[in-house]
């Protein structure tokens, strides 16, 4: 089956990735996958088999530009780009005749996809990362709802897709694989301590994420400022940076002073060393609202941290309450602050949810398990646009290898 990627997007979101990976690890006697990226320096091609099966071009959508273009600027790219690119798309599609065209919900994908699927009869899948609604734009939105070959990151997301007007037998789930292999590595206490100072028996508890609203910082402070009054001791490294432009970083650095917390809390930026980072810590916090899935739970469970988080989004699906984490309610700084003093306190209830998290992440969310019931997946779907179909599905003259 050939599978034909379409990434327009101009930076290298997370969905980009899991479309990688999953491409990466399945049995390419099963699938030849060929991947159309944006053209700029972010995007790392695909590392598949087969010799020429990445393709660069821009679409108008290189986000790494300086001074970073507007909404009008950006939209003006895109509109200038869009006759070529529909052109360059058709002329690929048409040497490559893919079984089916595999895109994210980003909404310039959606749009690509509808207007080459005027001239090419293929059938599209789209992989939902993130919640379905209007806010994606109406005619987006109806794409979405009039396509009947979609995939969920989790059972949150699917669930919310069907309440968005899906029916219920147009949408699988698969969860995102994680990068094992980056992960995995040994436990090492001391160096994150000594980079900043600590002494080595200080309980740290490391958040790793967007600063933006919804992955839940605010209330991460309240509840480590209760455990701050119990153990003094203990630290909070906060990794990541904020994607909007409304100052939200600082108005956290802001909360975490008026909380009493300048000394205890570091925010680290952006760290190309997690998976470090991770082997030094002793518990992982992100209390996120409505997180479609949570992909930095699953690598924080793979280095071996137990995880203090909510009950919301994918979240429950990853980790497991009294098993591989503690769980609990949105807005409830209480619950988990005693939450992460159970875990600071408790060094051998952490160890043993650390290790049932990292068996958990190994076994389930490994590349090569996802990549395998992912291929039979588009098998599956492939036989109903078949069935459905009731004929022979495109084919255009024969592509030489």
């Amino acid at each position: 089956m050939r599978v034909l990627f379409i990434h327009a997007s101009g930076h290298d979101c997370v969905e980009y990735n899991v479309h990688r990976i999953l491409a990466e690890h399945a049995d390419q006697s099963k699938l030849d996958c060929y991947f159309i990226w944006q053209d700029c320096s972010k995007h790392r091609p695909a590392n598949v088999a087969r010799q020429g099966r990445n393709s660069f071009w821009d679409f108008g959508r290189d986000l790494s530009l300086l001074p970073k273009p507007s909404k009008c600027r950006r939209a003006l790219m895109m509109l200038c780009r869009l006759p070529g690119s529909l052109l360059f798309l058709w002329r690929e599609t048409r040497h490559i005749q893919p079984d089916i065209i595999y895109t994210s919900q980003q909404s310039y994908e959606l749009w690509l996809v509808w207007l080459l699927r005027r001239f090419f009869p293929i059938p599209h899948l789209i992989h939902i990362h993130y919640t379905v609604g209007p806010w994606l734009g109406n005619i987006v939105y109806r794409i979405i709802l009039r396509t009947p070959h979609l995939l969920a990151c989790s059972g949150f997301i699917r669930q919310w897709t069907i309440r968005a007007g899906v029916p219920p037998e147009h949408i699988d789930t698969l969860s995102n694989p994680v990068d094992v292999e980056r992960f995995d590595v040994p436990r090492d206490r001391d160096a994150i301590r000594a980079e900043f100072d600590w002494c080595p028996e200080t309980p740290v508890v490391v958040a790793a994420g967007r600063l933006d609203p919804s992955k839940g910082h605010m209330l991460l402070l309240e509840a480590f400022a209760k455990v701050h009054r119990e153990l003094p001791e203990a630290r909070l490294l906060i990794c990541g940076t904020t994607t909007t432009r409304n100052g939200y970083d600082v108005l956290i650095e802001q909360r975490a002073l008026e909380l009493g917390l300048g000394r205890c809390v570091i925010f680290a930026g952006k760290r190309s060393d997690l998976p470090s980072v991770f082997a030094g810590a002793d518990v992982f916090c992100l209390p996120t609202e409505n997180e479609p899935f949570g992909l930095v739970f699953v690598e924080a469970m793979v280095a071996g941290l137990p995880v203090a988080a909510c009950r919301s989004g994918g979240v429950p699906e990853i980790v497991l309450d009294q098993e591989t984490g503690l769980l609990s309610e949105l807005g409830d700084a209480s619950n988990l602050a005693s939450n992460l003093l159970r875990l600071l306190r408790d060094r051998e209830l952490a160890m043993e949810m650390g290790a049932a998290g990292r068996q958990r992440a190994l076994t389930i969310f490994a590349p090569d398990i996802l990549a395998a019931k992912w291929t039979e997946l588009l098998f599956q779907r492939w036989a109903a646009m078949r069935k459905r179909s009731g004929r022979a599905m495109y084919r255009g003259p024969s592509r030489v290898n």
